[in-house]
């Protein structure tokens, strides 16, 4: 099953519109009164309306043309009224684009016009989603039986698929009909169900028969409260998707069974074949599957060879979703006679009769074994959930799992859920599972619940939980991680090593700290390119010269081999050395340092495994990795979860890269710091395109790279990252052929590879561990290493030398055929711990975070972005609409992935979200501004104004009521003078001219009050639960205010935002005004979540957003206290040594405008005459990149620019009181 975002306008509506039948009606929206059946030979329903919702807009029957066009296209009902508000459509959003970005145009500053343009692009208007297409299509086997079938058997085969359709979705409308609504989708309701266009398809995008049914969800759903239409949830949609999944393919078994009497066989993914179809059948009508499978058989290939043993089931079927997205072609219809000949015709050449399948089929189901137990059922179900991919399970991951160990015969479909349902009970409540999402701290009335009685201030099924045997282990390892260890180094050791090594800085800290402490586990961590390797050469030497033993190990053998050969030590992979000393063959040695590289990829259960040898041995575990870079694919996230709450050694300094700015970038890019995707910009590291001219752009600049040469004539180290195994080949290929035109490869005797042919010349890259292949140097073949074939043999040996140490060998044609492959492109998680001269990275929509700071952290020299902006599988939109290059690349630096996390960590967030300002504070301002508007209303209906709430401008005059209500004034009295003013009754509209008139005289009245959230509340029995509610909220936000400042007055540093505040004076009476600045800052950047990356506040908010306007000033004032006393106490050098610190802080603030444009100019010419030269005139562009490099002065101005405009409103007057204080001391 799979779910895609359909964007409004009618690019998406085309792609169903467009997928005609060659002579029938169109295939997916038939005429009127147009027939279901597909053919004379062939038999298949046709499309229909489905959902709790259609009934609300008549929608009954087949899908029509009139109704599906304006409704899916615009949100335009059949009665000509829009659902809720309008559609953006993709042309609307691009025609609003193309307006502001001409308005950029005309701002004179050239850096703040090219800063304008890169806001646009990240986060200008974009289209609406329409809808969402949820495509339910069954195993192979399953449409072969229909179409080998008579009318009884085809018709039987698609009831069952329907039925089975229908409780997938009604799976969704369980556990995803809510929307959304409140300022931010605060709240999640509930709705009267979906509304569903159902439309059915027979064929594959390669004319294979291949049942499935579009179910088209549209993304607006009516309210039960109150009977308005709203956008979908989005999240629950896409959260219940592995729920909906499990159901329709086991529901289908169940209906099949009981239809047809058929039996079942398993899959090595979890998903069964019919009995009676062989796997030959089935590949040969699986033109498509073909080509995944070959994708899915690399990925497992790589996964075995990495770690050591076969992935288990839910990760085989994750590795099987991203290779059927990864290999989908677009498609052309058959006519059913056309279909059915070729059918016939691929059966009888595969020695099969089509039409006599079903015999083989029908009626042929095993005799049923004994039911197993309910034990074994809970066992199996343990079993399943502990060789998963992830720590945590949501409710919807625990019934699929479920659904594959509860029996399926011919029962009812129902007790086929109720039997799942309670297997997934009988776990929950037992104690082999723990929750991990924390209780609601709110507790609200009926008013503000939902059916289920859950908060409508909580997801729906926001629920976690993990077995207890992983927590039990995530605690063992914390707990032994803080436990003393009688091993160490002592200090004249470590700083001998030190000296030999030439470290200094934070390495020479690090490995200090590392060694000198007594503990049994020490942690390392540092970004890429920070010097981690040597940095451990240092550590190894120290620990070998105080009388110890190092073992080094790595998840995989390639980076164990790399640690051997750079840090002098034993390295073995992780899964060899568990299997090698489980069984007694290997054991730790004497005074043991397990020393463990890329440890955020080893899962929880085997550093359990190494840190109890080591402990048992006495010894020590030093883990060496980055959070930041890819995880384990097994139960992870114990390093992150180690670095996370025990004392970790740091590197900061970045030492790989030539250039400076990239080592920033590089930074800002692992903080997901959005100004990253500017600083690669600028340089013109960023190309977008769709994914055919990505890949020609991507390929060709590798070419220019490769066959040119460096200023010392040298060739450089190339690399080409992409996303599948697929494009490697088709890319290594091109290469290949470009080495050879070249003359850098002969085109003579070639030797067959896993993916290619190669010859003389040619890189290679060895994809299995093979001990028996050994190397002149001693050594073995060895997975991930990089080779240059040499000769090749009749035989079809080939003779290669390794490219890390020159060392020979010769790998025979079975091992080549298998498995080894071309060099030259690779995908990023095998690219982790490699170092090139320069990289070209492909990026797509799938791109994680970790995938793209690996790919982009390659190469010393340089490393560039190839954007694939038609790659977001998950949207259908009109291709004439991509997005921006920079908008993916900021949503993958937004994007976060819990399923990375561990238990631990899960359950902190949670707690922490729960209590939270970002959340009780958006609640309190729900509560508030719902309060506002039912006493808005209650007071304009008895001016006889009922009509104002109708107005377009009633959002803004809402606004400008709740500013004023916080500011004090008194609210009863502004309204009556307002409406007194003069007549009102007959203007265009009320709601805008009593914005006006309210903004008139609250200039001119003095409030009533102190300010204040609480006291800014409006009274009366209309109002009750609202304000009721938002007084409870607001207990919640002062007792979270109190953690803030509890835990900035126990801190041992202070806060990264403190700088300007200087650190907590010991005065008390001044350490309390401190403290209220520092609290107020800290929980305004909790409640409006200002990000890491921006000082202090940040700007200040507007007047769309009343109260985050009031809690900033209110913050800036807190600040302005302290600072106003700080500042009279300070010499007039203390006052210049922290204007420094200011500066420092947000840097930029007296920055030169004259030199920035200089620069910029300068800059310009540069990229200008880069892009201008021919990309085999390698002398030419290096001299070009040269002089783009020698513009670092204005990079530097630049980026202090960008910090500048952001810090400007918020520094402004804290400088004017600075200044003030220094010319007349005491004065401030």
């Amino acid at each position: 099953m799979s779910v895609k975002k359909i964007l409004a306008g009618r690019g998406a509506v085309n792609y169903y519109l467009d997928q005609t039948r060659r002579g029938l009606a169109d295939y997916y929206l038939p005429e009127p009164g147009g027939e279901g059946a597909v053919g004379e030979r062939l038999a298949a329903p046709g499309s229909s309306w489905w959902g709790g919702g259609t009934d609300a807009l008549g929608l009954r029957g087949p899908v029509e043309r009139a109704q599906f066009v304006p409704l899916y296209a615009k949100g335009v009902r059949p009665d000509g009224g829009y659902l809720g508000s309008k559609f953006r459509t993709q042309e609307d959003a691009a025609q609003t684009r193309a307006d502001r970005a001409a308005a950029t145009d005309r701002i004179a500053d050239p850096f703040e016009r090219w800063q304008a343009r890169q806001r646009l692009a990240r986060s200008g208007p974009q289209a609406s989603v329409a809808a969402w297409d949820a495509t339910f299509s069954p195993v192979k086997s399953v449409s072969l039986l229909w179409a080998a079938g008579d009318r009884h058997i085809q018709r039987q085969t698609w009831a069952a698929h329907v039925a089975a359709v229908d409780a997938g979705l009604g799976y969704l409308q369980e556990h995803a009909a809510f929307v959304r609504a409140g300022r931010n989708g605060i709240r999640v309701l509930d709705t009267d169900g979906l509304v569903v266009a159902r439309m059915n398809e027979w064929t594959s995008r390669d004319g294979d028969m291949q049942l499935h049914t579009h179910c088209l969800i549209l993304n607006r759903a009516r309210t039960s409260v109150d009977g308005r239409w709203r956008a979908l949830d989005g999240r629950a949609l896409l959260a219940a998707k592995a729920g909906a999944a499990a159901i329709y393919h086991r529901v289908l078994e169940a209906e099949l069974s009981r239809r047809l009497d058929v039996g079942w066989r398993d899959r090595p993914d979890g998903l069964r074949e019919l009995d009676g179809v062989s796997d030959e059948l089935i590949e040969a009508f699986s033109t498509r599957r073909r080509a995944i499978t070959a994708e899915v058989n690399r990925l497992t290939t790589a996964y075995q060879a990495r770690y050591g043993a076969p992935p288990p089931a839910a990760v085989r079927s994750r590795m099987a979703q991203d290779a059927t997205l990864a290999t989908r072609r677009s498609k052309r219809e058959p006519t059913p006679d056309e279909a059915l000949d070729a059918w016939e015709t691929t059966a009888r050449r595969h020695g099969t009769e089509l039409a006599a399948l079903p015999q083989q089929i029908v009626g042929r189901a095993a005799p049923r074994a004994h039911h197993q137990s309910t034990r074994d059922e809970l066992g199996l179900l343990l079993e399943r959930l502990a060789g998963s991919d992830r720590a945590s399970f949501t409710r919807h991951d625990l019934l699929r799992a479920a659904l594959d160990i509860v029996e399926v015969g011919a029962q009812p479909t129902t007790q086929l859920r109720q039997q799942a349902d309670r297997l997934v009970g009988r776990l929950l409540t037992s104690e082999l599972v723990v929750a991990l999402h924390a209780d609601d701290p709110l507790e609200v009335d009926a008013t503000f619940r939902r059916t289920d009685g859950s908060s409508v201030f909580t997801r729906h099924a926001r629920q976690r939980w993990a077995l207890a045997a992983t927590l039990d282990r995530e605690a063992w390892l914390l707990k032994v991680a803080g436990e003393p260890c009688p091993l160490s180094v002592d200090e004249g050791t470590v700083t001998d090593a030190v000296r030999r090594h030439r470290l200094g800085g934070d390495q020479a800290d690090a490995v200090r700290e590392l060694l000198e402490a007594e503990q049994r586990i020490g942690l390392l961590v540092g970004p890429a390119g920070a010097g981690k390797t040597r940095t451990l050469r240092a550590v190894v030497d120290a620990w070998q010269a105080g009388g110890g033993n190092v073992v080094g190990l790595s998840v995989s053998q390639a980076a164990a081999e790399v640690l051997a050969t750079e840090a002098q030590v034993r390295a073995e992979n992780t899964a060899k050395w568990l299997y090698e000393t489980r069984r007694g063959r290997w054991q730790p040695p004497a005074r043991p340092l397990l020393l463990i590289d890329e440890a955020s990829m080893i899962s929880t259960n085997d550093l359990v495994s190494l840190v109890a040898q080591a402990r048992q041995a006495g010894g020590k575990v030093l883990l060496v990795g980055d959070p930041a870079q890819l995880s384990a694919i097994h139960i992870g996230g114990a390093f992150d979860l180690l670095a996370e709450r025990h004392g970790t050694a740091r590197l900061y300094e970045i030492r790989r890269f030539t250039n400076g700015w990239e080592a920033d970038a590089s930074v800002l890019l692992r903080d997901r710091d959005p100004a990253a995707i500017d600083a690669y910009a600028m340089r013109d590291r960023i190309h977008g395109g769709r994914l055919d001219e990505i890949e020609t752009g991507l390929f060709d600049a590798w070419k220019a790279d490769a066959l040119g040469t460096d200023e010392r004539g040298q060739r450089e180290s190339v690399l080409m990252i992409v996303t599948t195994n697929e494009q490697a080949a088709v890319l290594g290929e091109r290469a290949r052929r470009a080495l050879i035109d070249a003359g850098h490869v002969t085109d003579g005797p070639t030797v067959r590879l896993a993916d290619n042919l190669a010859s003389v010349g040619d890189h290679i890259v060895t994809r299995r561990n093979d001990r028996r292949l050994t190397s002149t140097d001693g050594g073995w073949v060895v997975n991930g290493q990089t080779w240059t074939v040499t000769q090749v043999h009749r035989s079809g040996d080939a003779e290669v030398v390794r490219h890390s140490d020159g060392a020979a060998a010769r790998l025979p044609a079975d091992y080549l055929a298998i498995h080894a492959h071309l060099a030259y492109a690779t995908t990023a998680h095998r690219a982790q711990g490699m170092t090139v001269d320069r990289a070209h990275a492909t990026i797509d929509a799938d791109t994680t975070h970790q995938q793209l700071y690996v790919a982009a952290t390659r190469g010393r020299h340089a490393n560039e972005l190839w954007v694939a902006l038609d790659s977001d599988r998950d949207v259908i939109a009109d291709e004439a609409h991509l997005p921006d290059p920079h908008r993916l690349l900021a949503r993958t630096l937004a994007r976060r992935d819990p399923d990375r996390l561990s238990a631990h960590q899960l359950a902190d967030d949670s707690d922490h979200e729960m209590r939270s300002l970002s959340r009780v504070g958006a609640i309190f301002e729900d509560a508030a501004r719902q309060a506002t508007h039912t006493w808005l209303t209650s007071r304009l209906v008895d001016r006889g104004l009922a009509g104002a709430s109708r107005d377009t401008e009633w959002s803004s005059l809402l606004d400008r009521v709740r500013h004023l209500a916080l500011q004090g004034h008194d609210l009863d009295l502004l309204i009556d003078r307002a409406i007194a003013m003069r007549p009102i009754e007959d203007v265009r509209s009320v709601a805008g001219v009593l914005h006006w008139r309210l903004g008139q005289l609250a200039q001119q009245t003095a409030p009533a009050r102190r300010p204040g959230p609480l006291r800014s509340l409006p009274t009366g029995d209309v109002v009750r639960e609202q304000v009721e509610l938002a007084q409870a909220t607001g207990q919640l936000i002062r007792a979270r205010w109190r953690e803030i400042r509890a835990d900035l007055a126990t801190a041992d540093q202070p806060p990264r935002f403190g700088v300007a505040l200087g650190p907590a004076p010991a005065d008390p009476a001044e350490s309390r005004a401190w403290l209220d600045a520092a609290t107020a800052i800290a929980a305004y950047r909790e409640r409006y979540e200002v990000p890491d990356h921006v000082a202090l506040l940040g700007p200040r908010p507007g007047h769309l957003r009343p109260d985050a306007r009031a809690a900033y000033d209110h913050a800036m004032h807190q600040t302005d206290l302290y600072l106003a006393r700080a500042y009279q106490r300070l010499d007039p050098q203390q006052l210049d040594r922290l204007r420094r610190q200011l500066q420092q802080a947000a840097p930029g603030i007296l920055f030169d405008p004259e030199k920035l444009r200089a620069g910029q100019a300068e800059l310009a010419a540069s990229r200008r005459a880069f892009t201008g030269t021919p990309a085999g005139d390698r002398a030419r562009r290096n001299d070009h990149q040269q002089r783009l490099a020698t513009v670092a002065a204005l990079e530097a101005l630049a980026s202090a620019h960008q910090r500048q405009r952001e810090q400007q409103v918020a520094d402004r007057d804290q400088r004017r009181r600075l200044d003030l204080a220094q010319r007349h001391p005491g004065s401030a």
